[in-house]
């Protein structure tokens, strides 16, 4: 059987991904058919034991079911008993805290909860003041620690979390500390990453000194927002991400040095594998670092056995070996998107070849460099974006349709960035006065570098096309498409026995794919949406038309989803308005949030909102106007209104064909103020109307539990045409 790993991996990861959303009984039955199968195969009439390749498949699936169950007995049910809870907890802290927003946050393995000895990790949140003695290593203890399960918007237990081997979080107003552990080699590794980054800090300014530990660990705490805004707008957001291409960059670099040296190969081979180790525990065992360095672990080892490494199959080895240690690693963005790109890169490896040969026509040398590194480099990148492309765009809602051509400029120049800080960090070590001039300079020449790939990367961000919104539905939709084209192209090239078919076809696949995440760029007379997002007896409004938006604040607390996903982030759309009716801590601390990250073209404010904001000296943004009330149009197909009709305020929107009518603040009834008229929306905040409108369309009502039981609501819920109630965490999508 050829790559034998690659195919096993493919299975792992299917039956894996089948499981996630099945859980437990899926394993089982996955068990069951596995060993019915490879009794089938054993079977001699049925002549099925010339494929090798059912019993590998098989083994495959059985192994990663057993793996599934048992990492899911072992840890994550023991964490899922103290949901709610508030008890004492005592453990070692094993990640460097981190302050922010007047809290400090980090990671402890807690051997005791509550008196009974366990061995979980847990996200820990306490107050800055109170956590600002504590240190990585140390063992602390919480009293009346507040243990709650990490929740999706669905209010279930948030498996992406599992891949860290993380889903309980735990808050306390304060902490002990008990004893200093003992270092151990993982401590000494991040010790060592803190004090290259205080060298980086100590010779370089903020934002390339930021960038150049975001390259170099994955840590992007350092960088401005509008850098990392226009790396990933632009496409090359993957520089941030520690990864393969770091990964072979140290073991490249390491592997010169010792051949210098003369070292002999397998020596050399033992000193990568144990700096890649030391590499793994540095950026704190990522996904992707791991499987970079198992891919490089079996290139390394290949010459021990006096075999030759696949790449392939040494990407199937580490997808194989990751997902036996912790099944639920397949949930990882970082994983999804280091191995499709690196699967995408390996399969283009022998069109690159193709390129080489032909690039190698060219007589003039300068010509021939400068084609063969754009054609490469377009081949690669265009190959890596397609195989990446539904998880990122699943992800992150965004398509980046000038990433090739980013890649061609940015990539070789961050290369030397990150070679030359590396050489001018090492410098900084030895104390001479002559050697620390040298590694100023080489530091003021990765500065200048990195300052460049920066102005690269804002330059094409700026464009408004750059990179487009893809939804969900329409993903979903253009991969089947993609998968019904590819398979009749497979059909087609084995009925006739040409490749020329498949090839065909594939393109087409492609052009269908691109094509299908564009149309929600398109203006339609569907398009015009509005979003409800849940927040204790409030809501957040987001109107939709389009590639425009408008966002009504209306509550003093925070929505549980991540208010981000539902707003602008494609550059090629915008958020047209965006007003704040509410006055509240999480709305004026926002103010500054939304500037940085959405942009609004308009922001309006009320008198007390403006007053409380700047006693607090938060910046507004730009074109803020300060009202009560108000009309919008949005995108010349949405029709705003906001009412203060004392003591009641409420919003009008007209779309389409349909009228809605959002009641935010105050006491009175929709019907003591306005007339209403067939097919109308009405949304009540808070508070049950004493009667609800017999000629509605649509009734919802954003309340808390007790609304259930009043019965004039009840009563009501019988006239109308419809009812939502929403949860919590629920959140409600009505197209207009």
């Amino acid at each position: 059987m050829k790559r034998p790993m690659l195919i096993s991996s493919i299975t792992m990861t299917i039956v894996c991904a089948f499981l996630m959303l099945f859980s437990k009984f899926a394993a089982v039955v996955t068990v069951m058919l596995a060993v019915s199968v490879f009794i089938i195969y054993l079977i001699k009439p049925l002549k099925l034991r010339k494929h090798i390749i059912i019993p590998a498949i098989c083994v495959s699936a059985v192994l990663i079911s057993v793996s599934f169950l048992a990492y899911t007995h072992a840890k994550i049910e023991p964490c899922l008993q103290y949901d709610g809870e508030t008890a004492y907890i005592s453990g070692k802290v094993i990640s460097t805290p981190v302050s922010e927003n007047g809290y400090t946050t980090f990671t402890i393995k807690a051997d005791n909860i509550s008196g009974k000895k366990e061995s979980l990790k847990l996200d820990v949140k306490l107050t800055e003041k109170s956590a600002e003695d504590i240190k990585l290593y140390d063992f602390i203890s919480m009293e009346e620690a507040e243990i709650s399960v990490i929740k999706n918007e669905n209010n279930r237990p948030d498996i992406t979390y599992a891949a860290d081997g993380i889903i309980l979080s735990a808050y306390s107003n304060g902490a002990n500390i008990l004893w200093h552990s003992e270092r151990t080699p993982f401590y000494y590794c991040l010790r060592f990453k803190e004090i290259i980054a205080q060298k980086i800090d100590g010779f370089m300014h903020t934002n390339p000194g930021g960038l150049l530990k975001g390259m170099l660990f994955g840590d992007s705490g350092d960088i401005e927002y509008s850098t990392l805004k226009a790396f990933r707008s632009s496409g090359i957001a993957h520089l941030l991400a520690v990864s393969g291409l770091h990964t072979s960059l140290w073991c490249g670099m390491l592997i010169l040095l010792l051949k210098l040296l003369r070292v002999p190969e397998k020596v050399r081979n033992i000193i990568c594998i144990i700096f890649l180790m030391a590499f793994c525990t540095i950026s704190a065992f990522t996904p992707s670092v791991i499987r970079a360095s198992l891919m490089m672990f079996v290139v390394l080892i290949a010459p021990f056995f006096k075999r030759k490494p696949d790449s392939l199959n040494s990407l199937g080895f580490a997808v194989i070996l990751l997902l036996l240690c912790n099944p639920y690693i397949i949930m990882s963005v970082s994983f999804q998107l280091s191995v499709t790109s690196t699967l995408g890169v390996l399969l283009a490896s022998d069109y690159e070849i193709k390129i080489h040969s032909l690039t190698q026509k060219i007589k003039i040398k300068p010509i021939k460099s400068v084609t063969d590194y754009i054609l490469c480099s377009l081949l690669i990148s265009i190959s890596a974006g397609i195989f990446t492309l539904p998880v990122s765009a699943y992800y992150f809602k965004v398509f980046s349709v000038i990433s090739p051509l980013t890649n061609i400029f940015c990539v070789k120049l961050a290369f030397y960035g990150i070679l030359s800080g590396t050489v001018a960090t090492a410098l900084a070590f030895i104390d001479n006065f002559h050697i620390k001039n040298i590694a100023i300079f080489i530091f003021d020449i990765t500065e200048y570098i990195l300052n460049a790939v920066v102005d690269i990367s804002k330059t094409f961000s700026s464009l408004k096309y750059c990179t487009i919104p893809v939804h969900k539905e329409w993903l979903v939709f253009s991969l089947i498409t993609t998968a019904v084209i590819v398979f009749t192209g497979f059909i087609l090239c084995k009925l006739k026995r040409n490749e020329k078919a498949l090839k065909v076809t594939a393109v087409l696949a492609v052009v269908s794919l691109f094509i299908n995440i564009s149309v929600p760029v398109l203006p339609t007379r569907y398009s015009n949406t509005l979003t409800l997002l849940s927040s204790g007896n409030n809501m957040h409004v987001i109107l939709r038309s389009g590639t425009h938006y408008m966002y009504i604040v209306n509550s003093q607390e925070s929505v549980s989803t991540d208010i981000y996903d539902y707003l602008p982030k494609a550059t090629c759309e915008t958020l047209d308005y965006y007003l704040v009716t509410y006055l509240s801590y999480n709305a004026v601390y926002d103010l500054d949030k939304i500037k940085r990250v959405a942009e609004p073209s308009e922001t309006h404010i009320t008198p007390s909102i403006k007053y409380v904001a700047e006693s607090k000296g938060i910046e507004f943004p730009e074109n803020t106007i300060v009202s009560t009330t108000g009309e919008y149009t949005l995108n010349s197909k949405i029709n705003v209104e906001i009412v203060d009709t004392y003591p009641m305020q409420y919003v009008i929107i007209k779309g389409n064909e349909k009228t809605v009518y959002i009641h935010l603040h105050g006491d009175t009834n929709f019907k003591d103020v306005i007339d209403t008229s067939a097919g109308d929306i009405f949304i009540y905040n808070g508070t049950a109307p004493e009667e609800i409108p017999e000629n509605a369309e649509t009734v919802i009502i954003n309340s808390d539990s007790s609304i259930i039981t009043d019965k004039n609501l009840l009563k009501s819920k019988e006239h109308s045409s419809g009812f939502f109630l929403t949860e919590e965490d629920g959140n409600i999508q009505i197209i207009i």
